[in-house]
């Protein structure tokens, strides 16, 4: 009966400390969103500017800067290279298409 009990209470104790981090987790999302928001709000301007003076959408010289300064900061973080590049593949290309009003 005891050892039902602790473990209970262990459960229990196991679920609070869940919870409390998965509000820390909702909140970092939130953040995320956030600054993607930002991110597109941006990429709207760029399109304006690009587009003003007959720039390109897409540079090579800035992919390539852009993945550098990601993984150095994934490294700084200790964050998977392969985690990063793959979400900001999505980001890059999404901004790319909503540059070319896509």
């Amino acid at each position: 009966m005891i050892r039902r009990m602790n473990k209970n209470k262990l459960k229990e104790k196991g679920k609070n400390e869940l919870k409390k981090l998965r509000v820390k987790i909702d909140r970092t999302d939130k953040n995320i969103i956030r600054e993607l928001h930002k991110r597109w709000v941006i990429s709207g301007k760029l399109k304006q500017i690009k587009k003003r003076y007959g720039i390109k959408i897409v540079e090579d010289s800035r992919l390539k800067e852009m993945k550098n300064k990601h993984m150095a900061v994934a490294k700084k973080y200790n964050v998977p290279d392969m985690v990063v590049m793959a979400i900001f593949k999505v980001i890059v290309n999404e901004s790319i298409k909503h540059q070319k009003g896509k």
